[in-house]
């Protein structure tokens, strides 16, 4: 049941395609196996996703301009039943994956539903960053293992620092005043091309791809019209790159670039990743932006949006 509903879940990232039917079939594997941890982790993962694409988030900027959760969303029915097997499995499990997974997961949820105070109190028991089980890792490990940990390391931090950095420019409506965004957008960029110079991102293509749909909206609003264009057909390449490495026969595909030389890709963490290309219109532009319906008009009457869309939509 896990195997199949895990199958399942790569075609439903914030879409409804399978949801249904993982839910059948978690629902009656409950039915079977009473309390079973895994089947009821699967579920309400599986309910969470469902709050996503089938009702979605509210935000809004508050009036001094910081960014909140709606309290509408605490009618979301799928992220409360989430919430309930979240805290059952925090309760009682034993199992150590289950509890640090079981415990993030409901604090993203409290956010989005507005019951930050909950979303705190369970953050606050969490390990901090420099404690992870990929920085302790590097630390432990000697010679070429450890080159290996500290490089798989590196890549996650920096990910992890781009979705930081995107969620940190949302939280102040003021920081789109201006260039700020545009310059750390593009900043996020240049820091992937740092580490990874050689242009072979391995799975990282894909949140290349999505900066790149973001850094068209900001080039927009500053009157870049070709430098916004150039953006969406990166963001198009990257998402073809990471379709044909996901395509790829290697059993386990290398980095390439000097400093990164010959550290796995992990690739047992994305092979079979479905195509995305033909979603990018829809999308775009992934993350907030307070003057998104204007650069949208704009973006849309230029007939250079019609292409690059259809291209997307025909080699999806």
């Amino acid at each position: 049941m896990i195997r199949e509903v895990s199958e399942l879940a790569k075609y439903d990232a914030g879409v409804d395609v399978n949801i249904e039917r993982r839910l059948t079939v978690l629902r009656n594997g409950l039915v079977e196996f009473p309390k079973n941890e895994r089947l009821m982790y699967e579920l309400a993962a599986t309910l969470s996703n469902a709050g996503w694409a089938r009702i979605g988030g509210l935000t809004e900027y508050d009036g001094e301009g910081f960014l909140v959760n709606s309290v509408q969303n605490r009618d979301n029915e799928y992220w409360r039943e989430a919430i309930k097997l979240y805290e059952t499995l925090i309760s009682d499990t034993k199992d150590p994956k289950i509890l640090s997974d079981s415990t993030f997961e409901p604090v993203l949820l409290y956010s989005n539903m507005g019951l930050s105070e909950k979303g705190l109190a369970l953050a606050k028991n969490a390990a901090p960053l420099y404690r992870s089980r990929e920085m302790l890792l590097g630390y432990a490990a000697d010679g070429e293992e450890r080159r290996e940990y500290l490089g798989r390391a590196l890549l996650r931090l920096v990910d992890t620092a781009a979705e930081t950095a995107i969620q940190l420019l949302m939280s102040k409506k003021s920081n789109f005043d201006g260039s700020l965004a545009l310059k750390t957008v593009s900043r996020l960029v240049s820091v992937f091309e740092l580490f990874i110079d050689d242009g072979n991102f391995g799975p990282y293509h894909a949140r290349l791809s999505e900066l790149h749909l973001y850094l068209s909206t900001h080039q927009r609003r500053a009157g870049r019209h070709d430098e916004a264009f150039e953006s969406l057909d990166k963001a198009f390449e990257h998402s073809k790159a990471i379709e044909r490495l996901s395509a790829c026969s290697e059993k386990d595909p290398e980095y390439t670039s000097r400093l990164l030389e010959g550290i796995s890709m992990e690739k047992e963490l994305w092979a079979g990743r479905p195509s995305y290309t033909s979603r990018l219109p829809e999308d775009w532009p992934m993350w907030m932006n307070p003057d998104f319906v204007e650069v949208e008009s704009e973006m849309k009457a230029d007939p250079r949006w019609n292409k690059w869309a259809e291209k997307c939509r025909e080699n999806g």
